[in-house]
């Protein structure tokens, strides 16, 4: 997959459509995979603020923790 090309694309639809809690789910996914691991947490951060009922979300979110030695 052309990763930069992703991160444009999530980085564009933020800034139309603003931080939905599926714009940035999507954003984080997508900065994971790129290797943005500090960013991709905050994207996601965001979007289980937004909504925190987001199970799918949470557990992406607790995978960084883990990968980035944050989790408890």
């Amino acid at each position: 997959p052309d990763l930069k090309r992703a991160v444009e694309l999530i980085e564009k639809a933020v800034k139309i459509g603003g931080e939905s809690t599926e714009l940035m789910d999507t954003r984080g996914q997508i900065l994971a995979l790129s290797g943005d691991d500090l960013e991709a947490i905050s994207s996601f951060e965001k979007s289980v603020a937004l909504m925190p009922n987001r199970i799918r979300t949470r557990e992406r979110l607790i995978e960084l923790y883990k990968k980035v030695g944050l989790a408890q």
